[in-house]
C-alpha cells in the first residue's frame, strides 16, 4: 500500500511578556488535545492526498519546543547513524552515498566477510526499513547499486511523535507500526517557536500538526482509531504522552 506522506504545521504560539508576572510552566513541554478533523480529498481532484489535522495546545517554561532545518544535520538530532568497522563508533552524515563507497562502513556484507558482524539483522521486513539502506548512484541518468548500508535510526531526530491506535474486537487499542509495515512515520519536526523572543522565554499556544497522505481510506476506512502524541523539547525533555478521544475518518 502507499503511504506517501506529506507534514505541515501551522503554529499560534504567544511569548509571555516580561512586563508582568508570568506563569511559571515548567521547562519540560506539556501537551492537551485541542481537536482532530479529516479533510476528505475528492478522487478526481489533482492532488488525492487526504489529509489529517491533529490541534494540541502546548505549554513550555524555556521557550526551546522546537528544532530548525540546520539542527537536522547536527550529530544530536541526526536522522541516522553509520557505523565504521575499525572502531565501530556511530557517526552521522546527510550524504549516505559516501558511506556506500567507504570499504570500512558497515554493510550488508559485513554480516558474513567480518566476525563479529553476524548477529546484525537479515534484509527481511521490517529489517530492511529500519537498519538498512541500499544506496544508488545516478550514471548517465542509470540509477546503479552501490552498496547496502546499515544505520540505526536516532530517535531525537523528530520532536512530535504520533502514533496510530486501531481498535480491536475486544475493544482494546493495537498500535499499527507504520515504519515496520510500510517504511514510513508520521513522526515530524516542530519547528523553533521562540524566535525573536529571546532564551528561555515561557510559550503557550496552539500547533496545528497535518499528515498528508494517500493511504487513510485505503487502510483505516470506518475503523475506530486513536492517536498517541508526545512531544519532545531541544534539551531531549519529552513531555506528558496524551491519546485522542476515539474516532473514525468519518465522524471528525
Amino acid at each position: 500500500m502507499n503511504m506517501i506522506r506529506r507534514l505541515g504545521f501551522g503554529v499560534m504560539a504567544l511569548a509571555i511578556s516580561s512586563c508582568f508576572d508570568p506563569p511559571e510552566y515548567p521547562n519540560t513541554p506539556e501537551i492537551e488535545f485541542a481537536g482532530i478533523s479529516f479533510v476528505d480529498t475528492p478522487e478526481s481532484a489533482e492532488a488525492t492526498a487526504d489529509t489529517l489535522v491533529l490541534r494540541l495546545d502546548f505549554t513550555d517554561g524555556d521557550g526551546d519546543l522546537g528544532l530548525d532545518q540546520e539542527d537536522v544535520g547536527e550529530g544530536e538530532y541526526a536522522e541516522r547513524y553509520y557505523f565504521r568497522i575499525n572502531d565501530n563508533r556511530r557517526y552521522y552524515t546527510d550524504n549516505p552515498l559516501l558511506v556506500a563507497r567507504d570499504p570500512q562502513a558497515v554493510k550488508f556484507r559485513t554480516r558474513r566477510t567480518t566476525p563479529g558482524y553476524d548477529t546484525l539483522p537479515a534484509y527481511t521486513k521490517p529489517f530492511n526499513c529500519v537498519y538498512w539502506e541500499i544506496e544508488y548512484e545516478n550514471v548517465h541518468n542509470v540509477n546503479t547499486t552501490v552498496d547496502t548500508v546499515y544505520f540505526q535510526l536516532n530517535p531525537n531526530h523528530y520532536n512530535i511523535f504520533v502514533d496510530f491506535l486501531i481498535k480491536q474486537d475486544d475493544g482494546s487499542f493495537q498500535e499499527l507500526d507504520l515504519r515496520d509495515e510500510f517504511c514510513t512515520t508520521f513522526d515530524g519536526r516542530i519547528p523553533v517557536l521562540s524566535k525573536g523572543v529571546g532564551q528561555s522565554t515561557p510559550l503557550e499556544g496552539t500547533i496545528r500538526y497535518a499528515m498528508a497522505s494517500v493511504g487513510f481510506k485505503l487502510l483505516f476506512g470506518s475503523r475506530p482509531l486513536k492517536l498517541r502524541i508526545q512531544v519532545q523539547d531541544k534539551a531531549l525533555n519529552k513531555s506528558n504522552v496524551l491519546e485522542t478521544p476515539e474516532f473514525n475518518l468519518q465522524n471528525i
